[in-house]
C-alpha cells in the first residue's frame, strides 16, 4: 500500500507538470496570437468599434486563460488523497519543485498581467479616439 501511495504522489505531480506545460504553451501561442493580430489591425483599421471589440474579446480570452492557469494551480497544494502519506506527499512536493511548477505559474500570472494592462491601455486610447471623433 505504501509503494502504490509514493507512485500516486509521483503520478499526481507529473500530472500538474504536464498540465502546467500544455496550458504553458496554450498561453504563450494566445499572447502571440494577440500580438500579432492586434499589431495588424492597428496599422489597417480605422474603424475604431471593431478595434474596440477585438480588444475585448482578447481581454476576455486572456481572463479564461487566467482563470484555467490559476484554478489548475490549486493542485499545487497536495490532494487530500495524499495526506495520509508524508512520504507521498513529500514526493509529490519533490516533483512540484523539479517540475518548478510555482515560480512558472508566477511567470505566467506576471505575463497575463501585462498583456491585459497592455490591451487596457489600448483600449483606452480607442476610447479616447472614439470621443474626440464625437466632439
Amino acid at each position: 500500500l505504501a509503494r502504490a501511495s509514493h507512485q500516486l504522489g509521483i503520478a499526481l505531480g507529473l500530472a500538474v507538470a504536464v498540465r502546467l506545460d500544455a496550458l504553458e504553451r496554450q498561453i504563450e501561442a494566445k499572447l502571440e496570437d494577440n500580438w500579432r493580430e492586434i499589431s495588424k489591425e492597428a496599422k489597417k483599421t480605422l474603424n475604431l468599434t471593431a478595434v474596440s471589440h477585438r480588444i475585448f474579446v482578447m481581454e476576455t480570452g486572456l481572463h479564461d486563460l487566467r482563470y484555467e492557469l490559476n484554478s489548475e494551480a490549486g493542485f499545487v497544494d497536495a490532494p487530500d488523497l495524499l495526506w495520509e502519506h508524508a512520504l507521498a506527499e513529500r514526493l509529490y512536493d519533490q516533483v512540484l519543485t523539479h517540475h518548478d511548477t510555482r515560480r512558472r505559474t508566477a511567470a505566467l500570472n506576471e505575463r497575463l498581467s501585462y498583456s491585459l494592462d497592455y490591451l487596457h491601455s489600448l483600449s483606452e486610447h480607442v476610447r479616447h479616439g472614439y470621443s474626440v471623433r464625437l466632439e
